[in-house]
């Protein structure tokens, strides 16, 4: 069984944000896990003025990219929130930076995103939460999801079960219930259910950004076909 921290860390990401209708302060906490070709885990969380993401990169540079000897590196992040769009531009750049790595990401909660599987169950569910984000701001981060998406060294999806025990497993964490775990309900849905919603919305905010983006280029032709009349 994992030490009383460990137990910590897992129970932390895992219940962000499972009850609905609870006070969602584990998301105003962002933690996570990270490991570079399937070595120990290190944890970071963020901090004052300073993400989680931000750490994880200059922690990245520091230990494995600054070196002379350039080696290939595949980093695991296990984390609670997705990144925000700050964070994605800065995830991003940091892969276009570095050719020599390759990203997984794992998340738990789509952070500040009106989910298209909370306004769908507002009629059923106490999904009033959605309109705590504005639409600018869903809309903002849920680009910078799509602009990780589009990268080729980059995965970006939610915990699925294997996840969470590949994770069990990171932290040496035995506990037997977890099977029981997973499909308790937890508030109005399991965290099965809630990984099942999230992958639906992720696909769903991915179509509706290859759909902006048809429309930007759309609107940019129409503006150039314009200036050449």
């Amino acid at each position: 069984m994992a030490t009383g921290g460990k137990v910590d860390v897992f129970e932390h990401i895992f219940r962000t944000e499972l009850d609905h209708r609870g006070s969602w302060k584990n998301a105003t906490r962002t933690i996570l896990i990270y490991t570079v070709n399937k070595s120990s885990w290190t944890k970071i969380q963020n901090v004052y003025l300073k993400h989680a993401e931000e750490t994880l990169i200059k922690q990245l540079e520091k230990e494995y990219l600054m070196k002379i000897e350039k080696i290939r590196i595949n980093v695991d992040v296990y984390i609670n929130n997705s990144p925000c769009a700050e964070c994605a531009d800065r995830l991003h750049a940091f892969l276009e930076n570095y050719p020599e790595v390759q990203m997984y990401i794992y998340f738990a909660n789509l952070y500040n995103i009106r989910r298209n599987s909370c306004i769908k169950n507002m009629t059923t569910k106490d999904e009033e939460h959605v309109w705590r984000v504005s639409n600018f701001k869903s809309i903002k981060n849920s680009m910078g999801l799509v602009m990780l998406l589009d990268h080729n060294r980059c995965t970006l999806q939610p915990f699925n079960k294997q996840t969470w025990v590949n994770l069990l497993d990171l932290l040496k964490d035995n506990r037997i219930d977890f099977n029981q775990m997973y499909q308790e309900i937890c508030g109005d849905r399991s965290r099965e259910e809630e990984d099942a919603y999230l992958r639906e919305d992720l696909e769903i905010i991915k179509k509706e950004g290859i759909a902006m983006k048809i429309g930007m280029y759309m609107m940019v032709y129409a503006l150039l076909f314009q200036t050449f009349l």
